[in-house]
């Protein structure tokens, strides 16, 4: 068979993907991670159980994660299985970048379409998938690149003007390299050039060639995903550490340094692995890294996309100014030598510009820069008071109590909300002798409308003060005493999670209370734990983990050299 030079890459798609026949998939297979909970808001009837908020069964109730007891953790965990990892855009973008020597700009990288739960991390690598409806984004992203790279990359215009199939083989072998994180195979190479070949027997320009080498690369499955197998003892070898610390601790393929201690067969020796780590630390991606999983972890993406009322002022421009301030937010915290992974939930700084002044309640600033800004610790505390966090956890048109307190408690505080019982349904409000909804709060309405009766009241009577305490801010986030123009808010609780028992007057002592409080520093550390290895790994290993960590006072620094030490960052179960 022929390879058309105008369009090569469609046997490359055959050829190269051997062995990877499970990953291209169809897009009805995605699925979602989250628990299917769609809380009403207040004062609404739910129009089916789908959108009924969580409650208990005739016997169950919210249960809060408890430590391992101190002799259930002597023995060995079982090792975690092994996986195939499909890059995170954000990789995809890096490793390109690193590869082809360019910056990429947003229009050239591809859609990838990842499922985006409300619960959970979105690094699972089975939402980390490729889909037919991301393929012809992948695709087309593809030969725009490819295309920018050949007028753009030295190697490949040298090439180009050369003659021979020596230059070829030279650029599958630095090309290829960096792309792959590893060196070309022969065989691998035989089977590139052989393409190369077919281009030039059926009349393609060495530009032509150049074009296929380059979308052959880029497409591989070897690009797009990492592998985590492990030799045959259970071991990740040197090649698979390499790209998990880098991946790992910068978001980034591995730098030259790195592969060097790859290739010389070093890297799984326990000193050069924690130095390693160390020395990945040390660099600015390091921290960047760090606020990219809380920005999961927080679901800010969502922030793009979360459905608001059109008079909210939440235009795209709008949007993408929040979304760059919250991650600063995040950038900034995280920046100093001595951060803690919790500085983000108690800063008072925050980069503001005259667009974003109304939602911060500040006057302008006289910049439409993003500038850091010191604000009121009555008004601002942390990430969690970030009108973009606020955007995200609220409903369409009104603050929501019940998704609020729903993320608060299963992402923030590791509390299990059981499903919803079926067919319950709210209490429209019209029915309701003398009740006017126009005097009463939102917090009274969702009492008086749902959360009273019998069959809801057991597990609202904590999703709701979680809830209640972000009530000072309304659905963008505006800091606010008074709702619906005279009625005052109360945004008073009080939540027991575990042995600790957080209460509070206003939103800010409700975050304060948050961020001082030990579940959700364990959650925060124990879903990184989590979010580093793409699974959830040994329960007991999370545990020992976060109680390393711990002892370090939380520090930034300290989540490398621990993390490397733990089985599971480099072990797998050993399989045939």
């Amino acid at each position: 068979m022929k390879l058309s030079p105008v369009l090569p890459l469609g046997v490359v798609l055959v050829s190269l993907s051997v062995g990877c026949s499970g990953l291209f998939e169809s897009n009805s297979g995605r699925k979602s991670s989250s628990n299917g909970n769609e809380p009403a808001e207040a004062g609404t009837t739910p129009a089916s159980p789908t959108d009924t908020p969580p409650g208990p069964g005739p016997s169950e109730m919210p249960t809060v994660p408890t430590a391992p007891s101190p002799g259930a953790c002597t023995l060995p965990g079982t090792p975690l299985a092994v996986q195939t990892r499909r890059l995170t855009p954000r990789q995809y973008q890096t490793t390109l970048e690193a590869g082809l020597g360019l910056s990429l700009q947003p229009a050239e990288l591809p859609q990838f379409q990842d499922d985006n739960p409300t619960i959970g991390l979105a690094n699972d690598p089975q939402k980390l998938r490729i889909t037919t409806v991301s393929v012809d984004s992948l695709y087309a992203s593809l030969l725009a690149v490819s295309k920018r790279s050949l007028a753009n990359v030295s190697d490949v215009q040298s090439c180009i003007s050369a003659t021979g199939t020596a230059c070829f083989e030279q650029l599958i072998d630095s090309l290829g390299q960096k792309l792959w994180r590893r060196p070309v195979a022969a065989e691998e190479k035989a089977d590139l050039l052989a393409g190369v070949a077919s281009v030039a027997a059926a009349s393609g320009t060495r530009e032509d060639q150049a074009d296929f080498l380059l979308q052959a690369l880029q497409f591989s499955p070897n690009t797009l995903y990492r592998l985590e197998l492990g030799d045959a003892t259970g071991n990740l070898t040197d090649q698979e550490l390499a790209s998990l610390l880098s991946y790992t601790f910068w978001d980034a393929p591995p730098d030259a340094a790195l592969f060097a201690a790859a290739q010389a067969g070093t890297l799984h020796t326990p000193g050069v692995l924690k130095s390693e780590a160390q020395r990945l630390a040390q660099d600015p991606r390091f921290p960047k890294a760090v606020a990219g999983f809380l920005w999961d972890f927080l679901k800010l993406e969502n922030i793009y996309t979360k459905k608001k009322d059109d008079t909210l002022g939440l235009t795209p421009a709008v949007r993408s100014t929040l979304a760059a301030s919250a991650s600063g937010t995040l950038d900034q915290a995280l920046t100093s030598g001595q951060a803690s992974l919790l500085d983000v939930f108690s800063g008072v700084s925050f980069p503001v510009n005259d667009e974003l002044a109304p939602f911060f309640g500040v006057p302008a600033v006289g910049t439409s820069q993003l500038t850091p800004q010191s604000l009121s610790p009555e008004q601002r505390l942390g990430i969690l008071s970030h009108p973009g966090f606020l955007t995200v956890h609220a409903g369409e048109g009104s603050t929501s109590i019940v998704k609020r307190g729903v993320f608060v408690l299963e992402q923030l505080l590791g509390v299990k909300i059981p499903a919803p019982p079926p067919n319950v349904q709210g209490i429209d409000p019209a029915t309701i002798p003398n009740l006017d909804t126009a005097t009463t709060s939102a917090r009274e309405l969702l009492k008086v409308t749902h959360s009273a009766q019998p069959a809801c009241n057991g597990c609202h009577s904590i999703i709701d003060p979680a809830g209640f305490g972000l009530e000072n801010f309304d659905t963008v986030g505006h800091f606010r005493t008074v709702e619906k123009q005279t009625v005052p808010i109360d945004a008073s609780g009080s939540i027991t999670v575990g042995s600790e028992t957080l209460t509070y007057t206003n939103s800010i002592e409700y975050i304060r209370a948050l961020s001082s409080s030990q579940a959700l520093r364990n959650a925060v550390v124990e879903h990184y734990f989590a979010y580093a290895l793409g699974q959830l790994g040994d329960g007991c290993e999370a545990h020992r983990f976060s109680e390393a960590i711990a002892k370090a006072n939380d520090s930034l620094s300290a989540l490398p050299t621990e993390l490397v030490a733990t089985q599971s960052f480099v072990r797998r179960a050993p399989t045939p």
